[in-house]
């Protein structure tokens, strides 16, 4: 890696790339550019920008393997060893208190982070002008869901615990809220594996299971599958909504029928946020409005410290 400059001078864009970089635990370049610079004309520059951070050590980078088995990967980058004196210094916290992510290696690891990554920044940008008014007011990545589950769990092992890849809060524009579980599906789990699954969130608290999955045949058999285990087991099959990652644009994600709940068939995923009662909402929650030259950014760092 290159000797940090001590001369770059950091914009308020530049604090965003890198407050990015820590709460979504790495992002590949494109997935920065939908980000940060979604015009086309600013995708050069963006991409200029953030390979001099990486170049200051301000973001560490990893040619990541290519998905298709051809030519080479995206670029991944986390936040660097300088990045983290910044961010640190931005929140008046020791650096020791920012979480250590390991850059992921094995191909199917880095797949299903990024589709995560990709699913989340829609719904993110879906919050934001013109769009839904709806806004996230919290966001638990996997990483922060399995600390928390092994720290209150005595079993030594977190094998059998229940962790989704994602927990998060939507809050309407009336002010209630509601929360929802993220299962994000690349067609690897065999269906003896999910229905193990489904029957453990029919016992658990949670009320709504969002699961992912990257195209229209996997949809089909995974709501399939839900009914079949309905009528072995009897579980609550209006807690699993499916929908395919294509359908799941910004302009889609939140206000569009672009997600099947089992047994019940198509539905829009903010209105239940504001008239569904089964989700368990509460009164309004109060948060400060985003300002105008920084991208939303959902998760436990919205009052700017982690």
């Amino acid at each position: 890696m290159s000797a940090p400059n001590k001369h770059l001078i950091l914009s308020k864009v530049d604090v965003e790339v890198l407050r990015l970089a820590y709460d979504y635990d790495g992002l590949s370049s494109d997935l920065f550019l939908k980000a940060m610079f979604p015009k086309p004309s600013a995708r050069s520059y963006g991409y200029t920008r953030i390979s001099r951070l990486a170049q200051s050590g301000l973001l560490n980078r990893t040619r990541l393997p290519s998905l298709t088995g051809i030519g080479s990967g995206q670029s991944f980058f986390t936040l660097g060893r300088e990045g983290r004196k910044v961010m640190a210094s931005l929140w008046d916290i020791p650096r020791t208190d920012l979480i250590r992510k390991e850059t992921p290696i094995s191909i199917l690891f880095v797949a299903h982070h990024l589709f995560i990554c990709t699913i989340r920044l829609n719904i993110t940008q879906a919050t934001q002008p013109p769009n839904s008014g709806a806004e996230i007011i919290e966001w638990r990545t996997e990483r922060q869901l399995r600390a928390q589950a092994i720290k209150g769990n005595r079993q030594r092992h977190a094998n059998h615990i229940l962790i989704p890849d994602a927990y998060f809060t939507l809050a309407a524009p009336s002010g209630q809220h509601a929360s929802f579980c993220l299962e994000a599906d690349m067609g690897t789990l065999s269906r003896r594996r999910w229905a193990e699954k489904l029957s453990l969130y029919n016992k658990s608290e949670h009320r709504a299971i969002l699961v992912v999955v990257p195209n229209e045949k996997r949809d089909r058999e995974l709501v399939e599958l839900t009914l079949e285990v309905a009528k072995k087991s009897h579980i609550d099959t209006t807690r699993f909504w499916y929908a395919n990652i294509q359908h799941l644009s910004a302009s889609h994600i939140l206000s569009q029928p672009v997600w099947t709940v089992a047994g019940v068939g198509p539905t829009t995923l903010l209105p239940h946020v504001s008239t569904n009662s089964s989700l368990s909402f509460s009164s309004t929650l109060k948060t400060a409005p985003p300002t105008q030259d920084h991208i939303r950014l959902p998760g436990p760092m919205e009052n700017n410290k982690p």
